[in-house]
């Protein structure tokens, strides 16, 4: 009960007490493993540092799939406070880069990047799942990596399967000041990343004069339904006059 006293001297001294006195008994490591969520950085670093003392690193790891989101982001954060490296560390972290609660994947990021691990956000972009990969361009933005290997996965995103790794991938490379690589990529040689692209300047509303001229360039596609978006995109960025004469394909 000490532990959940609304006094945060008291909570770390009963921490404390318990790594001094170091009662390594399990109803205490799960009550440690709890207070991982809590609202203080000193409780849940405190908390952090009796479960590593006690030899039960393994259960700060295990906090990553709590039901609380409040206990995964403590744990995540406990994790770069330790500066836990090890491959099960590493490798639940990674897993929680598509957890839905923006206080764990922010900290999971922060604490990739801290361990010094962003490799591992990178090589999510080509995960299986098209979960991890949204979230991985979502945590690129949110770190703003813009390396010429990043940005060229993200542009390589734009075709991706799923339309919400596609909105990722264009949300990122717009916050990090590449829309004009959105733009190069209306000319890709791959179908999927021109019609990507496509509708990356619809959603972002890119309404400068080098889209609309790629824009209007793709009305002579060879796919039709890369010329076919290109025309509604057009339209609902400029009205039916931009397309003039060119509503029809040359073909």
């Amino acid at each position: 009960e000490v532990l959940l006293h609304q006094s945060v001297k008291i909570r770390i001294g009963a921490i404390q007490a318990l790594g001094w006195l170091h009662i390594n008994e399990p109803f205490v490591i799960e009550a440690l493993k709890e207070r991982l969520g809590d609202t203080d950085d000193l409780v849940r670093q405190t908390s952090a540092e009796v479960l590593r003392d006690f030899g039960h690193v393994s259960a700060i790891i295990d906090a990553l799939d709590h039901p609380q989101h409040e206990v995964r982001a403590g744990a995540a954060k406990a994790l770069c406070h330790l500066h836990v490296v090890s491959y099960p560390a590493v490798e639940a972290l990674r897993k929680r880069l598509s957890d839905p609660h923006d206080t764990v994947w922010k900290a999971v990021t922060e604490t990739l990047r801290r361990i010094g691990r962003i490799d591992i956000i990178e090589e999510a972009l080509n995960d299986a799942s098209p979960s991890m990969r949204g979230a991985a361009a979502r945590a690129l933005r949110y770190l703003g990596i813009k390396t010429p290997q990043v940005l060229t996965a993200l542009k390589n995103r734009l075709g991706d399967d799923e339309e919400t790794v596609q909105r990722e991938a264009a949300e990122a490379l717009s916050a990090l000041g590449y829309d004009k690589l959105i733009i190069e990529a209306l000319s890709s040689p791959e179908v999927q990343v021109r019609l990507g692209a496509i509708r990356a300047v619809e959603w972002l509303n890119l309404r400068n004069q080098s889209a609309i001229e790629v824009l209007k360039e793709r009305l002579g596609d060879d796919e039709s339904s890369i010329y076919e978006s290109a025309a509604e995109v057009l339209i609902k960025l400029r009205g039916v006059g931009i397309l003039s004469n060119s509503l029809s394909h040359p073909n």
